[in-house]
């Protein structure tokens, strides 16, 4: 990121993305200032990247889960400061090649070896014996935060005519499953055609 002041960054031409971050308590803070690149790796990856963007653009990403009693403000200003406190483990690559998506390769290929050590399954290692993902009760708070968050943005013509959910992640799709039959279910009973 550039190191201009911030009252020289034109925020009319930062672009914001909120995503919905399945785990409350994850690996990524609640708000992150991401580079967008016009060339180098993104431009050999496939990614659609603006023309006209410079090398010191950005967007920032916010967690709207966690957002609601983050000081977003505050965050933002720190991050846009010309010495944030960040500290980056390597340069932007696309998530495949990044050394997080590595460490998930690492742990998943050796998982077998790990519940067999411990004689315990991957699941019920986790808080409660079990995912998330998996789990009905927690697929239908997460659907149902959700539903309240887009009902908002509807009473105030703010939600776009198409929404999007995606599920990143490893499995077998057995969480995407449970979550879209779930938030089907759900959708029907709320009566707004999510």
């Amino acid at each position: 990121m550039s190191t201009r002041s911030k009252s020289e960054i034109d925020l009319a031409r930062v672009r914001i993305v909120c995503d919905w971050v399945q785990y409350r308590n994850s690996f990524r803070d609640v708000l992150e200032v991401r580079p967008i690149l016009s060339g180098g790796p993104a431009a050999g990856q496939g990614l659609q990247v603006p023309a006209d963007l410079g090398e010191d653009e950005f967007e920032i990403a916010v967690d709207v889960r966690r957002a609601a009693g983050a000081p977003v403000g505050a965050l933002t200003a720190e991050l846009l400061s010309p010495d944030p406190d960040g500290v980056f483990l390597k340069d932007w690559t696309p998530g495949g090649d990044g050394l997080i998506w590595q460490f998930s390769s690492l742990s998943w290929s050796a998982l077998e070896l790990w519940e067999k050590a411990t004689g315990r399954g991957y699941e019920q290692a986790l808080p409660g014996g079990e995912s998330d993902a998996r789990n009905r009760a927690a697929a239908v708070e997460l659907i149902s935060e959700l539903f309240e968050r887009w009902d908002r943005l509807a009473a105030s013509a703010a939600l776009p005519d198409e929404l999007y959910i995606v599920e990143l992640g490893v499995g077998n799709g057995q969480q995407a499953r449970v979550f879209f039959d779930t938030f089907r279910e759900l959708d029907v009973r709320h009566g707004k055609g999510y």
